[in-house]
Parts: structure tokens; sequence; C-alpha cells
């Protein structure tokens, strides 16, 4: 895998703190807004995904390709008609038209939902059955139990027929959705496998050691598995509104048995209203 480096003048660091990558520094890219420390962030999922979770003790970046959304990772139509405005349309140029969409193959992302409180939408949406579950902690301490080399911020939503972004980082197509998906208020973990990219001026990275192998690892088919530490992780668990009893039950065993002892709450949203 070649290396890489990134240039003085797009990046910054902070400490990250404790947590499984403590005493390392997490990059910080202009292109990445981040909320408060305490903002509260919850992951929806079904069973399957979260025994995979505990068991694998990794967090899974799907790559951006098969998210769902055929914008992911595209611009907006303001910045294509100026793009085309300022390009002579030389060779390089449709080069890197094209490697646009090669980055969406070599980017990798992980989703939360900023919010205080549990979301009925995000239940129906990301976890529809009845065997379901939400993993809640918050953004200072994802950032302090993710390694240095995955960037994490807020996404900005936006008309894709009107607005305009800061196009030419390969970064913000991934950090901007159309207004229709507002309603996610979304946090994400991004992982860019630059190795692909690193003799192309126009991507203008390569990738630092350790970096690269540690990156090396955690790449599979479809995505990344990050390895991290669970117990520094994962705040508290709520299961579905609509599941068992014994649901619930099952989820907190399972999770005793794999070593995480973590408080497991049956949603609030179907409680007895008082008339």
């Amino acid at each position: 895998m070649a290396e890489a480096k990134i240039p003085d003048e797009d990046i910054a660091t902070k400490s990250v703190g404790t947590g499984r990558y403590s005493g390392v520094y997490r990059n910080v890219h202009p292109s990445f807004s981040t909320p408060l420390g305490s903002t509260k962030i919850w992951r929806y999922m079904d069973t399957a995904k979260f025994m995979d979770l505990i068991q694998s003790k990794s967090l899974w970046f799907s790559r951006s390709d098969l998210l769902g959304d055929p914008f992911e990772g595209s611009i907006t139509s303001p910045d294509y008609e100026a793009e085309k405005l300022q390009s002579s349309e030389t060779a390089e140029e449709l080069k890197t038209k094209s490697n646009r969409k090669q980055i969406v193959d070599s980017m990798y992302i992980n989703c939360w939902h900023m919010n205080e409180y549990e979301s009925a939408a995000m239940w129906s949406i990301y976890a529809p059955n009845r065997d379901a579950v939400a993993v809640v902690t918050d953004y200072k301490t994802l950032s302090e139990c993710l390694p240095a080399w995955i960037y994490i911020g807020m996404v900005k939503y936006i008309d894709y027929s009107r607005d305009t972004t800061v196009f030419g980082n390969v970064f913000n197509p991934f950090l901007h959705k159309r207004a229709s998906f507002s309603h996610e208020t979304e946090l994400r973990a991004v992982l860019w496998d630059s190795s692909a990219f690193s003799s192309n001026k126009a991507a203008k990275i390569t990738r630092v050691e350790p970096a690269a192998q540690e990156i090396e690892k955690c790449l599979k088919d479809s995505g990344a598995a990050v390895p991290i530490n669970l117990a520094s992780l994962i705040h508290s668990i709520y299961v579905s509104p609509t599941s068992p009893k014994w649901y619930r039950e099952l989820i907190s065993d399972f999770c005793n048995k794999n070593g995480l002892k973590v408080d497991v709450s049956q949603s609030s949203l179907l409680e007895n209203a008082l008339f």
C-alpha cells in the first residue's frame, strides 16, 4: 500500500484523549464541523448488526456507494456548472472528474443520529422490525474511541439544484446531503482509503505510516471494520418500543456473556399515556 502524507495547510491536530487509541492525535480537517462534546448520538440497528458489533468489537463503516443514496459523493448542479466554466476540459481535468466517482468507492462511512431523545422516525426507518436496538453515546466519547485517521463531522442538508459547496476537496461531497434527509441530523465518522490515489495530483493525499497499515487491516469487500473499545464507547442501549419483554432480557444477557456491562432499557415511546 502506498504511503500517504496530508498537506500541512489542510490539517490540524488535537489530543484524542482516553480510549482504545489514547496517546495519539486526532486529525481535524476544515471540511468537518463538529458538535459539542456532550451531544448525544444514537445508532439504530437490527439484531444481526448489533450482535456483529458486540462480537467483533468493531464499528462497521459502509462503503459510501452502498449506503443507498445515489447522491453520495456527488456535487450540486451550481457546482457542476461552475466547474465547467472554470475548466477548459483538459485531459487532466477530465481525469479528475472520473476520479470523483472512484473516490465514492474508497470512502467508508459510519452514521449516527444526533438527538437528545430517541426518535420514532429513526426506529421506523433504520430498525423497522420488532427486534431492533439503539446504541447511545456522545460525540466526545466517539471521538476518543476512534483512531486519529478517522474524521468526524456533521452532515449539512442543502438543495442540490440551487446551493453551492466548496468543491475541489474530496471530503466535502460526503458531508452534504439533500434537504429531504434533514430528519436524520446525521453525524458521520469517515474513513478514506486514499491508497488508490497516492499518485494522483488532484487528490493531493498520500498516507502516513503507521496509519496505512492500520487502515489496511480494517478494509473488507463492502466496508471497513474498525476495532473499538465497546465498554468505553457505549453509554446505554435501548430496545425497540415494539419488542417483547423477553427481547430486552435477551439483549442484556448477550451483552453480559460478551463481557459488556451496560444498561439495556425498553424504549419509552409506547409507555401508557395519561388521560
